[in-house]
């Protein structure tokens, strides 16, 4: 097949027209991650074609978290409105409802910190549910299981053959580009053009020829007779692996069994990748014993489920003793939900006469829900634990009295390392202003009240000292290790008392103005500012300072160096830092940030 026909045959007028709003959020989406991975890393602009551009980087990432849940939820409205919706009126009702939910989830990440885990964990958790909602949302009211199977088998299909496609495309023109630059001396933009490249064809080519091919009529679909090659994949390539999982599952049980010992922590994620898996193998498989004969491809049917229930108890004990050790945290409750969801599935399906396989997305997207928005979510849960966790550790070694915190006295060195870890975790939900209802004369937490206005990660230390506890470190573990430093900027930098405001890092061209290079090997600056500054720059101490204090996040006051030469005022703010830590010297990898001058 011609590249025309190729092109022709995925009929771009008919999906631009089917799915527009899908297409727009993507095509949104793909600029906004090209303009993105167009800037260096640190977030400076490569060329003057960006040096003055309106957006900053976090925008541009608020942007895209954005336009990739569109993306999600337009498929989803056009899907509800082709299958569920008859009346207009509905149809124009639902598409409010949506962009003013996207409107609604860009203003809460303006007043969030697009880093913190817990926006982290919402955007995926939400965009997992998005992607469960187009597999049954057609068939929310109805129980054609046939059809339903049909039309989630096609959507598998065809996403993974427009990946392929993709993929062969990026290879192609990878390999093409890869030959003018070593034959001709192309540019690539120190490798950015092939990040540029897949952006473009996976925000733009994959989405339109996934899209070409959706199902349409999709309540009216039959199971069709399956291709050799998709049969084969499923039954000979899925279903063994699967099988071969199980395997050493059961051959672990019984290692625990004989040997009376307790699971590794890792075995939790070889269950979650079995069970991933093995139920992608039984929906894919679900209606192959009706078209072939295959003894395994119906034994494996059948028998899936039960022989499922002893890895399940292997997770169960597994994230059981993780817990009982330290705590749940998030990670640690979205795997207990999952155990649960699996022997729920699990039971249903063993027990079930009709084996209605809608049952798996539809409660997979409750629990996504649960875990995030219920009464009982993953924050407010392991929060809760954490500091209950915590204050038990108080009370037993006698640092919390009546109510009152006392400080630690000869403190046993795993226990203070238990109390700095639990402050942490309090610091990192932003919550360490719990600890100010226990404060006493002798242990005063009342300068943690503005801990919410003012993130510090000098709270920690001072509210550890405070304790009187103090974490140690294994000494070789800090020896040939590195060292990544970052800025955490919420707000907007105020420069209005100087006259100059810059970029800087290593891959920086010269400028007219000035130019902050670093001096190799060691931890000094060449600063330049014509006609008569040359200066040279020692950040040894300023360096020290920073490893010093615990975190790699650190705020825009403790990264920035100020200094005066010739009345002329420098203000260096380091957004970003790496440092290589050896025993007998530091190096500096890589840097960036602003220069003011006045």
């Amino acid at each position: 097949m011609s590249a025309l026909n190729f092109i022709k045959n995925i009929e771009i007028k008919g999906v631009i027209l089917r799915f527009w709003l899908a297409l727009l959020f993507s095509m949104i989406a793909s600029v906004t991650a090209f303009i993105w991975i167009t800037r260096d890393s640190r977030g400076y602009a490569d060329s003057d074609i960006f040096s003055d551009y309106l957006l900053s980087n976090m925008e541009l990432q608020r942007i895209m978290m954005v336009t990739i849940l569109g993306f999600l939820g337009a498929i989803n409205w056009k899907v509800l409105v082709e299958s569920q919706l008859t009346q207009r009126r509905n149809s124009v009702i639902c598409l409010g409802i949506l962009l003013l939910s996207l409107g609604g989830y860009y203003y809460y990440l303006t007043r969030a910190d697009i880093y913190d885990s817990h926006v982290i964990f919402r955007f995926i958790g939400i965009a997992l549910f998005l992607h469960l909602t187009i597999s049954y949302i057609p068939f929310l009211f109805k129980s054609n299981l046939p059809a339903f199977w049909e039309y989630n088998r096609r959507l598998f299909s065809h996403f993974f053959t427009s990946a392929f496609f993709t993929l062969v495309i990026f290879l192609g023109i990878s390999l093409a580009l890869l030959a003018l630059e070593y034959l001709f001396g192309m540019d690539n933009n120190r490798g950015k053009i092939y990040g540029q490249l897949i952006i473009l064809l996976a925000g733009i080519f994959h989405p339109i020829y996934f899209l070409s091919e959706f199902p349409r009529n999709i309540d009216q679909l039959q199971p069709s007779r399956l291709k050799k090659s998709f049969r084969i994949f499923v039954v000979y390539i899925l279903i063994p692996i699967s099988i071969l999982y199980l395997i050493i599952l059961y051959a672990y049980g019984i290692k625990i069994g004989l040997e009376m010992s307790l699971p590794k922590g890792w075995v939790s994620k070889l269950v979650l990748s079995f069970c991933i898996i093995g139920i992608l193998s039984y929906l894919l498989n679900y209606m192959f014993p009706l078209q072939s004969k295959s003894k395994l491809s119906s034994h494996f049917k059948k028998y899936f489920f039960p022989f499922l229930l002893i890895p399940i108890a292997l997770l169960f004990v597994a994230i059981y003793v993780r817990i009982s050790d330290y705590g749940i945290t998030e990670p640690r409750y979205i795997v207990s939900l999952l155990g649960a969801w699996l022997l729920f599935i699990s039971v249903y399906i063993i027990i079930s006469k009709t084996d209605n396989i809608k049952v798996i997305p539809l409660t997979l997207s409750a629990i996504v829900l649960i875990s995030l928005f219920g009464p009982l979510n993953m924050f407010k849960v392991s929060l809760q634990n954490q500091f209950a966790i915590l204050k038990n550790t108080l009370t037993e070694n006698g640092l919390l009295i009546d109510g009152k915190l006392v400080k630690a006295n000869d403190l046993n060195q795993g226990i203070q390392n238990q109390i700095v870890h639990k402050i942490k975790y309090l610091y990192h939900e932003d919550e360490l202003s719990l600890l100010t209802a226990y404060s006493s004369d002798s242990v005063d937490l009342t300068f943690l009240k503005n801990q919410n206005k003012i993130r510090k990660f000098s709270l920690v230390r001072e509210t550890c000292r405070a304790l009187g506890v103090k974490e140690s470190f294994n000494s070789t573990k800090r020896k040939n290790n590195y060292t990544y430093l970052n800025t955490n900027i919420k707000e907007a930098l105020d420069v209005s008392e100087f006259n100059h405001f810059g970029f800087f890092n290593q891959h920086q061209d010269k400028s007219k103005k000035y130019e902050l290079s670093h001096i190799d090997g060691s931890l000094k600056f060449r600063l330049q500012y014509p006609p008569t500054i040359d200066q040279e720059i020692d950040l040894t101490t300023f360096i020290n300072n920073l490893l010093e204090s615990e975190g790699r996040v650190k705020t825009t006051e403790e990264m920035s160096y100020i200094f005066k030469e010739d009345s002329i005022t420098f203000k260096i703010i380091f957004t970003s830092l790496g440092l290589e830590n050896n025993d007998n010297f530091q190096k500096i990898n890589n840097y960036a940030g602003y220069i003011l001058i006045k």
